[in-house]
């Protein structure tokens, strides 16, 4: 089950489109799917384990986690760093998918 389509990622920063492509320095559209979204998703599962059974279900919240963590991780492989503009995504994802598996927030679903 995923937890964002690359339309969710691209319509939480629509920047983003200018790094999808087929030039040599682009990130394809398979790549956004099949890497980032995914490489997301599993680090998503590994701090939300400690307290649910996982894949957890999809809702807005995962849904965001899941897109801007991908973001964080496109920016990062393109830049060499999260910019500051997206930094405060990366560390609100970190914050809440902590703070999810602590049992400080709990999913509704």
């Amino acid at each position: 089950m995923a937890y964002a389509t690359i339309d969710d990622v691209f319509s939480r920063y629509q920047p983003i489109h200018t790094m999808v492509g087929s030039a040599n320095n682009d990130v394809t559209s398979v790549e956004v799917s099949s890497v980032y979204i995914a490489d997301a998703e599993s680090f998503m599962d590994a701090h939300l384990a400690k307290r649910y059974t996982i894949p957890v279900a999809t809702e807005p919240l995962i849904t965001m986690l899941a897109s801007d963590l991908a973001i964080s991780q496109m920016m990062f492989e393109k830049l060499g760093e999260i910019p500051g503009f997206i930094q405060p995504r990366y560390d609100r994802a970190l914050d809440m998918l902590t703070k999810l598996a602590a049992g400080d927030l709990l999913l509704t679903s």
